[in-house]
């Protein structure tokens, strides 16, 4: 049994609306996926550096070499709180959509 049955069997299911909805909706999580995955690993973030910080990194010795060689190795994971919002309404929203299809399925 081929592993996409279930998939194409679910969305010959549903009407041609509902089926424009499926489509935009996982273009948009595919879209939110990919600048999620791409922004947080593989972007490089540099904080911008003012005069100051590298002339007292320079007079401070060895010791602030090492820290600045730690905080450089150190990876940050940054998360937008607009990209939270939009995930847990996508999650809410699926969801709410089992669970009516279940109740749906109850009544027939």
């Amino acid at each position: 049994m081929r592993p996409f049955n279930k998939i194409r069997d679910y969305f010959s299911e549903k009407s041609g609306k509902q089926r424009v909805f499926i489509v935009i909706c996982f273009v948009l999580l595919a879209v939110f996926v990919f600048f999620f995955i791409k922004g947080n690993f593989f972007d490089n973030k540099e904080p911008p550096r003012d005069e100051t910080s590298v002339s007292d990194t320079a007079q401070s010795g060895e010791s602030s070499d090492k820290t600045q060689a730690a905080q450089d190795n150190e990876v940050k994971f940054h998360i937008n709180l607009l990209d939270l919002v939009i995930l847990l309404v996508v999650i809410v929203l699926f969801v709410i959509h089992k669970i009516r299809e279940k109740i749906r399925h109850r009544r027939m």
